[in-house]
């Protein structure tokens, strides 16, 4: 619509990086939710050209803020 711009990265709109996370608990188990809350961190890409200039920095730490923001004890990435 008039007026409206979609919010990208990449001036042609395309994405240049990604995460995956979720809010789990440390220990889970398919019966009980038990542990400490935390983020775990399961992708973090950046295309090439947009590499060493800062952006998975800024990632992670948004990913952070989120975590504090919804009480979360600790951020996890699994390698």
């Amino acid at each position: 619509s008039k007026g409206k711009k979609k919010a990208s990265a990449h001036p042609l709109g395309k994405p240049v990086a990604f995460v995956h996370f979720r809010f789990t608990v440390q220990g889970e188990t398919r019966e009980a939710m038990e542990g400490e809350p935390v983020l775990m961190l399961r992708d973090l890409h950046v295309e090439a050209d947009y590499q060493r200039k800062g952006l998975g920095r800024h990632l992670c730490q948004l990913l952070e803020i989120s975590a504090r923001k919804n009480s979360m004890r600790a951020m996890m990435l699994l390698v």
